[in-house]
């Protein structure tokens, strides 16, 4: 009967070694999720200000292109500032129905230029956009894989306390 309970002493021991073990362990493994959570908060925080800046110079510069093509077209060609803006965005949007050209040499090369200027905006406008959708559909996966992983945690949690109850079960035995 002695060796009997020196070795459930000896269990013991052993077993509130192994939980202090565990309990840094978990610790140690809550203090790195906390400071990688903090690092992705700051990198989508330090993301979210770029593209909210590169944002307002987009609605700037498209704003300053309808601007100058309304007041060109409209005091260099002739148009009504209204006829100025429909060919403005006729151009920006690279649809061009033709109802409407310039009529001079000088004309014609603004407009190449204005057309190149629009497009370049169009452009930049369609990629930020792009990245702020692959942006979202990322975080959207990170969260999935977050949840997936902490069922998973749970179950094997549930497992191997089943099978610690299972054991003392049988060390009373």
């Amino acid at each position: 009967e002695m060796p009997r309970i020196s070795m459930i002493n000896e269990n013991s021991s052993n077993q509130t070694n192994n939980n202090n073990s565990n309990i840094e362990d978990n610790e140690l493994s809550s203090q790195n999720e906390y400071r990688e959570s903090l690092q992705l908060v700051t990198l989508n925080q330090a993301n979210e200000r770029i593209v909210v800046t590169f944002t307002i110079l987009l609605i700037a510069f498209v704003s300053i292109y309808f601007i100058v093509g309304v007041t060109v077209y409209s005091q260099w060609v002739g148009w009504t500032p209204f006829d100025a803006f429909y060919y403005s965005v006729i151009t920006f949007t690279t649809v061009g129905y033709g109802d409407y050209s310039p009529d001079t040499l000088n004309q014609r090369l603004f407009t190449c230029f204005f057309v190149i200027i629009g497009v370049g905006i169009l452009g930049s406008s369609v990629a930020v956009l792009r990245s702020q959708v692959a942006a979202h559909q990322e975080r959207i996966a990170i969260m999935k894989q977050s949840e997936n992983f902490e069922i998973l945690e749970n179950r094997i949690r549930s497992s191997i306390n089943s099978i610690e109850e299972t054991i003392e079960k049988e060390v009373e035995n």
